[in-house]
């Protein structure tokens, strides 16, 4: 009956740590965007590294003033002045549904920021827009960009 009794208790704590176990691991915070700054390597033509990653689970609101500044850029025509290759690739991901949100070209101009956009994952062809030096400079405070 003692033996009984020993392993009734140690079968209730095994369940009840694996339950806490499976419930945690299940509900565990996991991030749901992610931002990720992007830089073309220098000694490399073609390679790109991956400088800096925001969370949402590390800053909620970072991740969505970035979705805010994305979501209100204005389309513009104006892209003569560009250098040939971005000063930064910034893209916004969902790592929960492995899909990529935002996946732009950023050019810093005196004026804020132009950002390109492909229309399509295969596609050469994109769509420019602009945003104000306000939005610019949050970008590049958060990116930590040096000029």
């Amino acid at each position: 009956m003692k033996h009984l009794k020993i392993l009734f208790w140690l079968s209730l704590a095994t369940l009840l740590f694996l339950g806490g176990y499976l419930i945690g691991s299940m509900t565990s915070e996991k991030a749901s965007r992610e931002i990720q700054v992007i830089y073309a390597d220098l000694e490399h033509e073609g390679r790109f590294n991956i400088e800096k990653v925001i969370t949402d689970v590390d800053d909620q609101s970072v991740v969505d003033h970035f979705m805010m500044i994305f979501m209100h850029k204005k389309e513009t025509t104006n892209i003569k002045k560009l250098a040939r290759k971005p000063d930064v690739y910034i893209s916004i991901m969902s790592p929960k549904r492995f899909v990529g949100l935002v996946n732009s070209s950023v050019w810093f101009t005196s004026e804020g920021a132009i950002i390109a956009h492909r229309e399509e994952e295969s596609s050469q062809n994109k769509t420019y827009y602009q945003i104000d030096e306000a939005d610019a400079a949050y970008i590049k405070e958060q990116i930590e960009y040096i000029d």
